[in-house]
């Protein structure tokens, strides 16, 4: 059993001083510098690093870092599921052949076990996610604000997404390309406004203009 360390609370508890540098250190990262090292934790987990992540100051960073993550560990499963691991992967390099295994055996097995680790890094993020919640919910009460309501439909969604990585992304690619296209035509209208203002009036001046010449 381990000893309690002076001024450090209960045995293995971080101290406030060490959490507020790690605060310090991970604060000054960038948004893709964090969400990393948060999955880094998230896989080998740290207590000091744990603490600091779930921190008051950086506990709802945390919080977008890690739906992101859960993102993109279901789009990483979806391809997975859609296309299998391309044999330039680094996987195959980790995942070593076995003597008298064929190169289709290999393959199948390096897909298996890529499935396996990306189906548990997922689970650890889900279960983050909901302590980063608890978190936020726990700072919300201290200050008088009322948790969030349940939101089934949200919960619902999550759950068909995981359920069907492969139509979830379809329908969140169609949508992503939807949102292009009226962005296109957004900004194609805009300019075809200014460029008339420039020309010295509405765009339909020019054929009145002709119509009574």
């Amino acid at each position: 059993m381990s000893k309690e360390v002076p001024g450090r609370g209960r045995p293995d508890e971080p101290s406030p001083e060490d959490v507020q540098r790690e605060v310090a250190e991970l604060g000054g990262l960038s948004d893709r510098e964090f969400q990393e090292a948060l999955g880094d934790n998230i896989l080998r987990p740290d207590p000091v690093e744990s603490a600091a992540f779930r921190s008051p100051q950086l506990v709802v960073r945390s919080f977008a870092a890690v739906k992101l993550l859960e993102e993109k560990t279901l789009s990483r499963i979806g391809e997975l599921q859609e296309r299998g691991v391309d044999r330039g992967d680094k996987r195959f390099d980790l995942i070593e052949r076995r003597p008298g295994e064929t190169e289709v055996e290999h393959r199948r097995r390096v897909e298996t076990e890529t499935r396996k680790r990306a189906d548990h890094f997922r689970m650890l993020v889900r279960q983050e996610r909901r302590i980063l919640e608890a978190v936020i919910q726990g700072l919300r009460a201290q200050h008088g604000v009322l948790p969030n309501a349940p939101n089934p439909r949200g919960r619902a969604l999550r759950r068909l997404a995981a359920l069907h990585p492969q139509e979830y992304l379809r329908l969140v690619r169609e949508e992503q390309e939807a949102d292009r296209v009226k962005a296109k035509a957004r900004r194609k209208e805009t300019k075809d406004r200014n460029r008339a203002a420039r020309a010295g009036g509405s765009p339909w001046r020019g054929r009145e203009s002709r119509r009574s010449g």
